[in-house]
């Protein structure tokens, strides 16, 4: 992890290992005795470049807000982090408007309001394998 004011403030700097759940972004040091999580619908924005991935963590999360990069050992590992966080996001993103769609028909609604089906429930998204990174 690359050094930040966020980062500082969670006690992580250097080497660490990365991980991209269906729901979380996972970061361990290298002993595994620290471990940091940060739920993706609290991730308000990411991105990456040819060998950096970062995220803008929100106030809500544990760490609080602030924006954490981290240099990658190999030039794709930040291109599959980023695409991991972004299929999980969208899946967990239309899974909550497929609940407050379900939520919002099981009200009863004014004559001249329509509902509309969404279908089924999506899947869980990939999971990006755990990797280590500066």
């Amino acid at each position: 992890m690359l050094p930040s004011a966020a980062s500082r403030r969670v006690g992580f700097e250097g080497r660490c290992t990365i991980e991209v759940t269906s729901t979380d972004i996972i970061l361990r040091d290298m002993n595994a005795k620290r471990i940091e999580r940060w739920p993706l619908h609290l991730i308000r924005k990411y991105g990456n470049s040819a060998d950096r991935f970062s995220f803008e963590a929100g106030s809500r999360c544990h760490s609080g807000e602030g924006v954490f990069t981290f240099s990658t050992f190999v030039a794709n590992d930040a291109d599959k982090i980023h695409d991991t966080v972004h299929v999980n996001s969208e899946v967990l993103a239309n899974e909550s408007a497929q609940k407050d769609a379900r939520y919002s028909r099981s009200l009863p609604r004014p004559p001249s309001s329509s509902g509309q089906s969404l279908g089924g429930r999506g899947s869980p998204g990939p999971s990006c394998p755990a990797a280590t990174y500066e």
